[in-house]
């Protein structure tokens, strides 16, 4: 079940302007990659929250659709853009969207790991669906290996109280994920960058590009070809 959210009526926009919203390393160089053909493609954009990924991606767009599960954050992400952004309220996890649809998926801010193992292998098989033949995802994720060299011994005294109690009960002989929880319960995925690039291949795409190998958080772009 989705809905297409709207903006409260007379509702003020409270937007300063498109500079406001800097865009990082990684979605600089998917605009380098995509600029040849930007005015022609059609964007999924997941997890849109209150919009800040549309003034780098989908204003440039030809067609493009945001989708954010919490109401709230999509009303206000369509209040945001000045209702030029169409956004749905929906579950990555079951899109209600046509199969082949987009040229691009998107899905930033480490969103993918906020969905626990099973959940993000669905959320993969949508995406999959929805893109044409020859599309190509986007998304960012937390980095394991950075997590693993944070947790040596001889590089502990760097981190902070908060980290050594996220890290106390990390497994550095885990099999290329793990789920590390807050004090609220609430879970986050953390894999290696063999264990993406094989969730990758196993769901049928090809690596295409992937940035910040060495940080906490990496962003992968993987094509498309469409299953045979």
């Amino acid at each position: 079940m989705s809905r297409k959210a709207e903006a409260p009526a007379g509702g003020r926009r409270s937007f300063a302007g498109p500079d406001r919203w800097d865009l990082d390393d990684h979605e600089r160089a998917l605009l380098r990659r995509f600029d040849f053909s930007w005015t022609r493609l059609r964007i999924l954009d997941l997890g849109v929250g209150t919009g800040r990924t549309w003034f780098a991606f989908g204003r440039r767009a030809g067609r493009y659709v945001g989708v954010e599960v919490i109401p709230e954050l999509a009303r206000r992400a369509v209040q945001r853009t000045w209702g030029r952004a169409t956004v749905l309220v929906a579950d990555a996890a079951q899109l209600p969207l046509a199969d082949g649809g987009f040229d691009l998926v998107c899905f930033p801010f480490n969103g993918l790991d906020y969905a626990d193992p099973p959940t993000r292998t669905r959320i993969l098989g949508e995406v999959a669906r929805v893109l044409r033949p020859g599309g190509a995802f986007y998304f960012t994720t937390h980095s394991l290996d950075w997590l693993l060299r944070r947790a040596r011994p001889d590089r502990r005294r760097e981190l902070s109280d908060v980290e050594r109690q996220r890290l106390a009960h990390l497994d550095p002989g885990a099999d290329g994920i793990v789920v590390l929880h807050d004090d609220a319960g609430n879970g986050t995925c953390y894999v290696t960058h063999d264990w993406e690039v094989h969730e990758l291949r196993s769901m049928g795409f090809a690596l295409s590009d992937v940035h910040g190998d060495d940080s906490p958080s990496v962003a992968y772009l993987a094509d498309w070809p469409g299953l045979p």
